[in-house]
């Protein structure tokens, strides 16, 4: 399963924001039947040196 095209903005430190995102495609995790597992680092695309190079998202969804 793939992210594309899309971006994130967080607050870090002293207010400052940080943006994350997938660019032209990331592979995010499987899907396992009816669940989806994310395991990724996913790189900064732009922020000051108080924004962390990389956010690791990890997490489980349940298809419905």
């Amino acid at each position: 399963m793939s992210f594309t095209g899309s971006e994130i903005t967080t607050n870090g430190i002293f207010g400052a924001s940080c943006v994350y995102g997938a660019g032209l495609g990331l592979d995010i995790g499987a899907f396992e039947g009816t669940s989806l597992s994310v395991n990724t680092t996913v790189p900064r695309i732009s922020g000051g040196f108080t924004c962390p190079s990389d956010v690791v998202w990890k997490a489980s969804f349940q298809i419905t």
